[in-house]
């Protein structure tokens, strides 16, 4: 296996793809619900996106994804959906039956394992971003698993530059997220978690990862980090039991890394309840994905998901008074 750093999971998906025979004009199965941040890669290397639709538990519709394997089909992007994984079993049988590529996107779930192995390593390459569960302001990892040697000469590619305040800002606050969820709404108003287009970032170039994001992915305790996520994942299903909240998944294994706790609720003024609730309490509770634009005007039953579905962090857990 071979490692590499970024600054951001879509230069390594980027860098990725140039270590397999995806060329231009080949196309990529990927899943309808997915932020807008995956095209920018596939963009700039001239790979042609091939939407695929998912069940309300975030896998995939498999009738579906038969009929849409053509001869420029080259990989499909499997997700593993805030952390939780897919049926690894079901995506490998697909791609040796069609003698595709399986890209392994675990961006939510940094440090997760199924049967031993880390998420990231199941795939033909697997895509990590460990910033979003960590105080790591950025980082993008690529594993390219095989044992073919690699020279993609990402030393060429300048350093991420980032701020050493926020930086030791968001170490100092990473023992107290509730406290840093308040400052926000004593600083700032409420995202408008509700607005499909709001959340829609600017691109990145190329860059790796910087020194000091480097020494701190390398020293992290990544074995407690993911025991304390998965317990907060815990506190906040009960929490929707105690609600009558939905989950989407029914379940987690405890070797598994979350990144939140996702749920349905019934429309989008539900929604927003739970937002406002949850930044009035210093919760962080929001929507994902950004989803692409043509996603957000062509995709109903995409865009009518993204309306059902919010986020509760397990940066924090809630307070026992909420579950008890």
């Amino acid at each position: 296996m071979n490692i590499f750093l970024f600054s951001h999971a879509r230069t390594a998906l980027k860098f990725g793809l140039k270590t397999l025979d995806v060329r231009p004009g080949s196309e990529i199965l990927i899943p309808d619900f997915i932020c807008d941040v995956i095209l920018e890669p596939l963009e700039s290397l001239g790979i042609i996106p091939t939407f695929y639709s998912l069940f309300d538990d975030l896998s995939p519709d498999w009738k579906e994804l038969e009929n849409l394997v053509n001869n420029e089909t080259r990989a499909i992007l499997m997700v593993h959906y805030f952390g939780r994984a897919q049926d690894i079993k079901k995506f490998e049988e697909f791609v040796n039956k069609y003698k595709l590529y399986l890209i392994e996107d675990n961006a939510h779930g940094f440090g997760g394992r199924v049967e031993g192995k880390l998420l990231g390593e199941h795939g033909h390459i697997g895509i990590l971003s460990p910033s979003k569960s960590s105080t790591m302001l950025v980082g993008g990892v690529l594993l390219v698993n095989d044992n073919g040697s690699y020279n993609l000469k990402i030393d060429l590619l300048p350093e991420f530059q980032i701020s050493y305040w926020r930086a030791l800002l968001k170490r100092t606050l990473k023992f107290f997220p509730r406290i840093k969820q308040l400052g926000k709404k004593w600083l700032k108003t409420r995202p408008a978690y509700g607005d499909p287009y709001a959340f829609h970032e600017l691109s990145v170039g190329d860059f790796r990862l910087d020194r000091h994001s480097k020494e701190l992915f390398n020293s992290l305790d990544w074995k407690s980090i993911q025991c304390k996520r998965y317990n907060a994942y815990c506190s906040w299903y009960k929490f929707a039991e105690k609600y009558n909240l939905q989950p989407v998944f029914e379940s987690l294994a405890s070797s598994l890394s979350p990144l939140c706790f996702p749920i349905y609720v019934a429309n989008s003024e539900e929604a927003e309840y739970w937002f406002d609730w949850g930044w009035k309490r210093g919760y962080y509770v929001y929507s994902w994905p950004a989803l692409p634009i043509e996603v957000i005007e062509g995709n109903e039953k995409a865009l009518g998901r993204w309306r059902r579905l919010v986020c509760f962090s397990t940066d924090s857990a809630p307070c026992r008074n909420l579950i008890e």
